[in-house]
């Protein structure tokens, strides 16, 4: 039961940081205050809203290219 905890941990944490606290609260307000913000609206369309560098596509070429 210990092994399967340490790997449900993370997804659990990784859950709540999206959905419950943190960056849904973050997003909404920026989004109220930059919605007619041109440069705003690209970043939404090519940034995760985990980990901006990898981007919504993926890996970027660069990085996927180094492998």
């Amino acid at each position: 039961m210990a092994n399967l905890l340490w790997l449900l941990l993370p997804l659990y944490i990784t859950l709540l940081i999206i959905f419950v606290s943190g960056i849904s609260i973050l997003e909404k307000n920026s989004y109220f205050k930059l919605k007619n913000n041109l440069q705003y609206k690209e970043y939404l369309a090519k940034t995760s809203i985990l980990i901006p560098w990898i981007g919504k596509k993926g890996l970027p070429k660069k990085l996927r290219n180094s492998n």
